[in-house]
């Protein structure tokens, strides 16, 4: 199957999230805000999977 227009949109998409999950994590920290920083590490690693899945797709 080849690769599409759709898988490279997917995977910047999945990086500017997880970084800005990255951010609101480090945030979250600062802030001591437990909740916030657990979801926003959650955020991150799911995004971080589905960049990894669209990256390894498109090789």
């Amino acid at each position: 199957m080849g690769v599409r227009t759709q898988d490279f949109i997917l995977l910047a998409v999945a990086i500017v999230t997880a970084l800005g999950c990255a951010y609101y994590y480090i945030v979250a920290v600062l802030d001591e805000h437990r909740a916030l920083s657990r979801s926003a590490a959650l955020a991150f690693f799911l995004f971080s999977v589905v960049a990894a899945v669209f990256f390894r797709r498109i090789l």
